[in-house]
């Protein structure tokens, strides 16, 4: 019954057996179930285990060298599999690549016509630094193609970019984003990755990439709805970039600079921002509140802080002062800052130290729980009739720590305030994050 039905079969994740005699019994296995997909579009995923080919590569991605009686010298890498799923090319609906860059030639010349292709994704890694793959016409004739990621560490790829709705980038340099973007007049959502790891930069202290096309002095994106900005400093981005349309942004602001780039792009654009995310790092606390103030349209604020450590001077979490902030009508509007606030989602460290008007600062963390409370009930009784404020209706919070379960706040579920809002129809979470690891760069 199941070898009839071909829906079954169109759908296939390999990871490479890199000796000769496995790769060849994979490369059968996956003929035999790719006709099974008869004609249906094709979903197919080739990955391959790093410690297998670290084998075949002696300095692979800043490893140590191995012992030569550990290596597998002058063996050529299988290329029986990605033969094989070439042959139905002409059924590919989606097709994910994971690989050391020495298949890239194989998967290049084998390629066919490629006229059901919907999604792509094409990530390799250096294999012994002796080549870099070019897919310049190889994925051109794609006329269903929409979505793809790629990684430009190591190669350059020619697509129909005007084509594209939702793109993935992933680079250790700002040029080849540009010079991508600038291609994709109807994109709708992109994620820039900006790659780091040590010996990523030259001697005069610019991040490298294999691949080095002109850079552009301005990219226009009339469609783009939603960016995110994976890097340490995203104004080298941000200061190319028009996107009026845009309404979702994720982006990493830890200092003034990065603000001053990213009210520029704001402004430049003359976008209305509707969701913002802040991730990684996030600006001192006062001057996130004044960012806030530029952006009065937002529906959904998030802060994930994920890239903290306990050691570091960018370790910044949310105070009082914050939720004081969300829940005092401003004085001259008599509106809530961000009156349109429906969700906020909140990731990271806390700052259990309140300073008052005078100058002393307390450290009460009972008294930072009744602060939420009180700013829960001011927002959620905030109706559209009542200082034209919108309901807050989703409120998360993980509390990120060093140090185990802080007693009050993670206990905020337990509040009748919280337990009545539940009720009510409010959507609350509350939860901690001991932290166990540092998070490498």
């Amino acid at each position: 019954m199941a070898r009839s039905t071909p829906e079954l079969w169109s759908s296939v994740s390999l990871c490479i057996d890199l000796s000769t005699e496995g790769s060849a019994i994979q490369a059968e296995l996956l003929d035999q179930w790719l006709r099974l997909a008869q004609a249906l579009p094709l979903s197919i995923t080739i990955t391959f285990n790093e410690k297998d080919v670290y084998k075949w590569n002696r300095d692979w991605d800043g490893y140590m060298p191995i012992p030569e009686d550990e290596m597998i010298v002058g063996t050529p890498l299988p290329t029986d599999v990605i033969s094989v799923a070439s042959l139905y090319s002409h059924q590919w609906e989606s097709l994910d690549i994971f690989l050391p860059s020495a298949w890239a030639e194989t998967l290049e010349s084998t390629i066919g016509r490629i006229p059901n292709l919907r999604s792509l994704s094409l990530q390799f890694v250096p294999y012994n630094y002796s080549s870099y793959p070019s897919f310049s016409k190889t994925f051109l004739d794609a006329p269903k193609l929409r979505t793809a990621t790629l990684d430009f560490e190591s190669m350059d790829v020619g697509l129909p970019y005007h084509q594209l709705e939702k793109l993935t980038l992933s680079s250790f340099k700002t040029t080849p984003f540009l010079a991508v973007l600038e291609k994709c007049s109807n994109l709708m959502s992109c994620r820039i990755i900006e790659l780091w790891k040590a010996g990523s930069y030259d001697e005069s202290g610019y991040a490298y990439s294999y691949w080095q096309p002109a850079q552009p002095t301005s990219v226009q994106l009339p469609k783009l709805v939603s960016l995110e900005i994976t890097s340490l400093r995203p104004s080298g981005l941000l200061a190319y970039l028009v996107a009026p349309a845009l309404e979702d942004i994720g982006i990493s602001l830890e200092d003034n600079s990065q603000i001053e780039a990213f009210s520029a792009f704001l402004n430049r654009s003359n976008i209305v921002l509707k969701r913002l995310a802040i991730i990684d790092y996030m600006p001192r606390e006062e001057n996130l509140l004044m960012l806030l103030n530029t952006l009065p349209n937002l529906s959904h604020l998030e802060l994930r802080l994920d890239g903290v450590d306990r050691d570091s001077a960018r370790l910044r979490g949310l105070s009082r002062n914050f939720f004081d902030y969300l829940r005092s009508p401003n004085t001259t509007l008599g509106t809530f800052p961000l009156p349109y606030l429906k969700s906020f989602k909140y990731h990271g460290p806390m700052n259990f130290k309140y300073e008052y008007r005078d100058g002393l600062t307390t450290c009460d963390e009972e008294a930072f729980g009744f602060d939420i409370e009180k700013m829960l009930l001011a927002r959620w009784n905030a109706h559209p009739s009542s200082n034209g404020a919108s309901q807050l209706q989703k409120f998360y919070m993980t509390i990120t720590s060093w140090h185990g379960p802080s007693k009050d706040m993670v206990h905020m579920d337990r509040s009748f305030v919280v337990k009545d809002l539940i009720k009510e129809g409010m959507d609350l979470m509350f939860e901690e994050n001991v932290m166990t690891s540092y998070r490498a760069y």
